[in-house]
């Protein structure tokens, strides 16, 4: 048995490519989103130049799967290692089947995630706060907000304000996450 931590996409897709590598079944690893805490049981670490290998995966599953990575279940993470090794053992064309268990419940994630970043772009206003910066007796204008998401979608919002808003100085802060905007 694997026990693997994995606190956002990035850790999830190297810990996937490690176990791809050493062909471990979905039933064989315990994924956690927890506080990570030291294992026995993570795999072995492979050299860069086989972490690297390029395996057959559609874009579109790479996207969603950065998508779903910010669902707050547990279970997410196992549930696209899952749909990963099907698509890469014999099931090519797997994203294809909406009424497929785990293609369904993938889809119901990115839909929960996407919903949750359109509120944000959508409900989340600025206050304005001004402040001397540095001791400097000019004041600087800023602007804050708090927001609180039901999934960690800051780094999935964060482009949209940095657009939208990129003439001031801002800060957008959530239980879980903050992201900072000072124009540069």
């Amino acid at each position: 048995m694997h026990f693997i931590h994995a606190d956002n996409f990035d850790e999830w897709r190297d810990a996937a490519r490690r176990l791809l590598l050493q062909q471990v079944a979905p039933s064989e690893i315990r994924w956690d989103s927890g506080e990570k805490q030291p294992s026995l049981f993570e795999p072995e670490p492979t050299d860069d130049q086989a972490l690297n290998s390029r395996f057959n995966v559609p874009k579109a599953f790479i996207d969603l799967a950065q998508i779903v990575g910010c669902h707050r279940d547990p279970e997410r993470w196992t549930l696209l290692y899952r749909t990963l090794w099907r698509i890469l053992h014999g099931e090519k064309h797997l994203m294809q089947i909406s009424t497929d268990d785990d293609v369904y419940e993938v889809l119901k994630m990115k839909k929960a995630v996407t919903r949750d970043v359109h509120k944000m772009k959508a409900f989340v206003r600025f206050r304005k706060v001004v402040a001397a910066e540095d001791g400097s007796s000019v004041p600087v204008e800023n602007y804050i907000a708090w927001h609180r998401p039901d999934h960690r979608i800051v780094r999935l919002a964060a482009p949209f304000f940095a657009r939208r808003f990129s003439g001031m100085n801002w800060s957008i802060l959530t239980p879980d996450e903050s992201v900072i905007w000072n124009q540069t």
